[in-house]
């Protein structure tokens, strides 16, 4: 369970196969008058569970076919979904693709805190675990404090710069 706090006007919760257990976690660690959105793509109607959340929270159980690509179907609706007003909590893991597309969606076009939300890539199509887990230090390397601060640092001295020999 990722979400220590739950303080949200409204919840948006998503997971494919590998993900389900820490998404049914944060249903059942709620408060009773939570509202929101639970998605989870399986691959069998029988891979649909019972998962004991607030009755606020809507569960949105999507089979997908072996044709489709891992995480398509959550992506497709929670872009359909209305964004609430206040204050918006996520928990969303699954494949890497999917993660990356509603990363984008959630902290850039609808600007939600990252104290807000955890969204985290599980494992990604054509790569062993192994492999991910390469992948997924390298780039936490890269999205290091000390890597953040020197790009922001980069550029205002680029602004600053900019601004001073162009008068702005």
């Amino acid at each position: 369970m990722k979400l220590k706090c739950y303080y949200a006007d409204d919840y948006l919760l998503a997971a494919d196969m590998s993900a389900i257990p820490l998404v049914a976690a944060s249903l059942e660690a709620m408060p009773e008058h939570a509202e929101g959105d639970a998605y989870f793509e399986i691959l069998d109607r029988q891979d649909q569970q019972y998962i004991r959340a607030p009755k606020g929270i809507r569960q949105h159980w999507m089979v997908v076919t072996p044709q489709e690509t891992p995480g398509d179907r959550i992506v497709e609706a929670i872009l359909k979904r209305p964004w609430a007003q206040g204050t918006v909590q996520t928990c969303i893991a699954g494949e890497r693709g999917m993660i990356k597309q509603l990363r984008a969606y959630i902290s850039v076009e609808r600007e939600t805190l990252t104290a807000d939300s955890y969204i985290s890539g599980y494992w990604k199509v054509g790569l062993v675990e192994d492999e991910h887990q390469k992948m997924k230090r390298a780039e936490a390397d890269d999205a290091s404090p000390k890597r953040r601060f020197s790009i922001l640092r980069d550029y205002m001295k680029t602004r600053t710069i900019s601004a001073i020999w162009f008068g702005r």
